[in-house]
């Protein structure tokens, strides 16, 4: 099968945008039983149709509350059935439990509040008008005990007690939140508010603190400076980039950072611009409030015990650790691991594994020649995180590639019946097979050169004479006759396992040679009618059954200030919906068809696969033309035995209304027939319907080889009519289907 890439920036940003619309860092964690019946789109749907039109002779305020209240409850929805939102895990189950000692007193608002852990790495938390309060794992990752975590929790209740979002809507409907379409951050920042309301939810929270009984609100004086510190990775620990290499391998200075970059943040910083009152002021006056507060002093930092507390932060930072690798953060991955590996002294297969498979496409994105798409910009690095980028920035791409086979294969020889660390072993040579451009007399060359290696111990270096040393220091620091990299590469020389291994896939990879297309990137700026004739347009699959997603459609209106039309884009998902399942019925074509809205509350087998497979594609096509393994392979091959079939069909749908026509083109457009009669029903016709843009794209991807198989790009004007759509629905498919 030809394996193909999409040439264009712009499709990838595009279909990354709908394979995972609105998604905050999704990861292999899942939720568990039924799906609640806030989570269906019948009870979503119900929830957005209660915000009805203010009237004909509404206010500006009024019609700017409908509109404010409509978005928020579609980006909520859009939130609630992405399947980032865990439900029925430890996770979820913990911030409940907290939430019932903090409010137990008080049952109509605990029965009014829906707590949720979201897939998000950004350590945050938020409460939505109508009672749901997110958690994110990146916040579960950094907070140091339960007290902490329970006054976020308070604050965030706070909120919604004082009906927050209404007051700050009141305040400000002038200047109310103006969505950013797609935005990453997009919801947070409809429940972002003023200075004074901030204020008042942290005197809410420290007040509920101390009147559950519950927690001693002592041990929550540090929440203040974990969220001013929470950009930094999990821990503050000095890299040695030697804990990655053999035993004896030394790396030359060049390769490990002298100094490192500051932390920058301060407490006292200017907040004028900010929705937050400065850390520094926020801490004085909880401080202040417990001054004269009678409270048990007694209580113990995590009151649901030590243990769980720490259980439930290493579910969420396992859980960032995979986001990580999803955002394609692979040196904050890494350092992220070797913070917790650094804590345990146990090995940790699970962990290793996620250290091996960033050293992999490090080194495959440093071949590649893209390594600049995946590494931040070191100035911007701060604290102790900046030896592990300033490492791998430092390192070619023959060292890269070495480090990530030399990693992987140790790693394979202590946990041979692990498929992950298996696949990054595998993968790793492949990335050695395409540098040393698929000859193995070089791979032998390379290592020709008998290492030197550590062997003294420090007591034996220092019974050297002053030359000695110096001359064992140059060798060791690869200034002498051979780099550090041969040290590395000298273990596989009488390897017979790796060396089989190596020919192996050189010998497979010399026979599908002809089966990649290579895109210059120069195509970045050619017509979706060029991106398809270069990804040829027809396609002859012969595929009968396959996982097909439910289309995503988003309607946009140019020209207005809410361009989302929020109507027309649930009626029209829906719609596409049912002309997709009747292609399925006359074609005869086997689908197993995911979609949330047909889940009922006892699919939530179907609903934690729909999140995945979205977030899989999502992954998928942002390595672009970089040959990448997957790092949810895992979990796909689990999802292709389970369906007996490893391809997935996704379909997209962006329709674009243009601007409203301007006065003089509207009024030329009437006057035109005074001169040309015949031509009035076609200028009338013309100056009153409305003009659309759309574009059908369908991907098919195979699970089992990482490949985007089928690229289908279909870009029309006019509205989206059930024949047309029908036409192109079965186009697509009769691609799929027939055979070559």
């Amino acid at each position: 099968m030809t394996k193909r890439y999409t040439p264009a920036w712009m499709l990838v940003i595009l279909c990354t945008l709908f394979s995972s619309t609105f998604t905050f860092g999704q990861t292999y964690t899942e939720s568990q039983g039924d799906i609640p019946d806030d989570l269906t789109y019948r009870h979503r749907l119900r929830q957005l149709e209660r915000h009805e039109d203010a009237g004909w002779f509404a206010s500006k305020k009024e019609d700017a509350k409908v509109d404010f209240d409509r978005y928020n409850e579609f980006f909520l929805n859009e939130l609630l059935l992405s399947g980032d939102v865990l439900y029925g895990d430890d996770m979820t189950n913990y911030l409940n439990d907290i939430v019932d000692k903090l409010i137990a007193s008080d049952r109509e608002l605990r029965e009014s509040i829906i707590v949720y852990t979201i897939k998000m790495d950004v350590p945050n938390a938020f409460m939505t008008a109508d009672g749901h309060l997110f958690v994110s794992t990146g916040l579960l990752a950094q907070v140091q005990n339960e007290t902490q975590l329970a006054f976020i929790l308070a604050h965030e209740i706070g909120h919604f007690a004082n009906n927050d979002v209404d007051r700050e809507f009141d305040y400000n409907f002038e200047q109310s939140v103006r969505t950013t379409f797609g935005s990453k951050k997009s919801i947070l920042s409809e429940y972002s508010y003023s200075k004074k309301l901030e204020e008042s939810a942290d005197e809410f929270a420290t007040e509920l603190l101390i009147s559950s009984g519950a927690y001693n609100p002592e041990n929550a004086i540090e929440i203040f400076d974990i969220l001013l510190y929470s950009y930094l990775p999990f821990d503050e620990i000095e890299f040695n980039p030697h804990r990655l290499l053999p035993e004896g391998v030394s790396l030359p200075p060049t390769h490990i950072a002298n100094e490192i970059n500051e932390i920058t943040a301060v407490d006292d910083y200017d907040d004028s611009e900010s929705t937050h009152p400065n850390i520094k002021a926020r801490r004085e006056a909880y401080i202040d409030a417990l001054l004269n507060a009678e409270f048990d002093k007694t209580v113990t930092e995590s009151p649901l015990g030590v243990e769980r507390f720490h259980a439930v932060q290493d579910i969420a930072r396992k859980d960032v650790l995979r986001s990580d690798l999803i955002e394609r953060d692979y040196s904050r991955a890494i350092y992220n691991a070797y913070v917790m590996t650094h804590r345990d002294s146990v090995v940790s297969p699970e962990i290793e594994a996620v250290i091996g498979y960033a050293i992999h496409a490090i080194a495959a994105y440093k071949v590649a020649g893209e390594y600049d798409e995946v590494a931040p910009d070191l100035e911007d690095v701060e604290g102790q995180s900046y030896g592990v980028n300033y490492f791998f920035e430092e390192i070619s791409k023959l060292e890269a590639t070495a480090l990530a086979v030399s990693y992987n294969y140790a790693l394979f020889k202590q946990f041979s019946d692990n498929s992950f660390i298996e696949m990054n072993y595998k993968e790793s040579l492949k990335t050695l097979v395409v540098y040393f451009e698929k000859d193995h007399d070089d791979f032998i060359a390379a290592m020709d050169t008998t290492p030197v290696k550590d062997t003294l111990t420090d007591e034996e270096f220092e019974a050297l004479s002053k030359l000695d040393k110096i001359r064992y220091k140059r060798e060791l620091e690869g200034m002498g006759n051979q780099s550090w990299v041969s040290s590395v590469l000298h273990q596989f020389r009488e390897d017979e396992q790796l060396i089989a291994d190596f020919k192996t896939i050189r010998d497979a990879s010399d026979e599908s040679k002809s089966d990649y297309i290579t895109i210059n990137m120069s195509d970045i700026a050619l017509s979706s009618s060029e991106i398809r004739n270069i990804l040829n347009h027809e396609y002859a699959l012969g595929i009968n059954e396959a996982i097909v997603l439910a289309p995503s459609y988003i309607r946009l209106n140019e020209g207005k200030d809410n361009p989302l039309d929020i109507q027309e884009t649930y009626y029209q998902r829906k719609h596409v919906s049912e002309l997709m399942k009747y292609v399925f019925r006359q074609t005869r074509f086997q689908a197993h068809f995911l979609s949330p809205i047909d889940f009922r509350s006892n699919d939530g087998q179907d609903y934690r696969d729909f999140a995945f497979l979205r977030t899989w594609a999502s992954e998928q096509l942002s390595h672009g033309r970089t040959v990448v393994n997957h790092s949810m392979q895992s979990e796909a091959d689990a999802l292709v035995e389970r369906y007996g079939t490893p391809y997935v069909v996704m379909p997209l749908l962006l329709e674009i209304k243009e601007k409203d026509m301007s006065a003089q083109v509207l009024l030329g457009s009437l006057l035109y027939p005074v001169v040309l009669p015949f031509t009035a029903p076609w200028a009338i016709y013309e100056a009153f319907t409305p003009q659309y843009n759309q574009m059908f794209i369908t991907f098919v991807f195979d699970l089992n080889n990482n490949e985007v198989m089928m690229v289908d790009i279909e870009e029309f004007d006019g509205s989206m009519s059930k024949d047309y759509a029908s036409m192109i629905i079965y186009d697509a498919f009769f691609q799929i289907q027939n055979g070559k």
